[in-house]
């Protein structure tokens, strides 16, 4: 394998295992210590991926990547497609809380730059396979989008935009009764 893909591939390893330690707080990852656990020059993190914040976000990005493929909501197929959904999109929103910093750049970057293979919409997809032909294809994709646009912008101001509708998305239960809404809002006419 080429010395730099080697490098490359070393300092992306190096650093998800920083991000996977930092408890939440990116702020104290810097590239001295991404150079000194990868046992390579400060320059080399620069010369292949520009600043620390390049790097960070391609590690979230396949990070936030992994989790979303892998994801496997708890689903009862005894349930109307409706309440599966329900179910999922409270799972995503407290995967959101509970990853906060690397959730926020994974979000922040599928918006600056969207493409058919980022981690939202990756998350619509997944939304969407929980339908089993209840609506048409068209209708399921707006309301997936619907769905995960809201839950996104909810976690990005969930401090201060919160405010304005009296939600807590650090509470579990003033989340899953918003969520509840905002589902049956949606996607009632899908009702099955």
């Amino acid at each position: 394998m080429n010395n730099s893909i080697d490098i490359k591939s070393k300092l992306i390893n190096v650093t998800k295992e920083l991000i996977k330690n930092s408890d939440g707080d990116i702020s104290k990852i810097t590239i001295r210590s991404i150079a000194e656990k990868a046992n390579v020059g400060v320059g080399l993190v620069n010369y292949h991926f520009q600043n620390k914040d390049n790097l960070i976000e391609i590690c979230v990005q396949e990070m936030i990547g992994d989790v979303v493929k892998a994801f496997k909501p708890n689903l009862d197929s005894s349930e109307t497609s409706v309440d599966r959904i329900t179910d999922a999109a409270k799972q995503v929103m407290d995967f959101l809380v509970s990853n906060e910093a690397i959730s926020r750049i994974s979000i922040l970057s599928d918006m600056r730059n969207p493409s058919e293979q980022d981690n939202s919409t990756k998350t619509m997809q997944g939304f969407l396979s929980i339908f089993s032909n209840d609506m048409n294809d068209l209708e399921a994709k707006k309301l997936c989008f619907a769905l995960t646009s809201i839950l996104q912008v909810c976690f990005l101001r969930r401090n201060s935009g919160m405010e304005f509708i009296g939600l807590n998305m650090f509470n579990k239960e003033d989340r899953d009764n918003f969520i509840d809404f905002i589902v049956r809002k949606l996607f009632s006419s899908s009702e099955s």
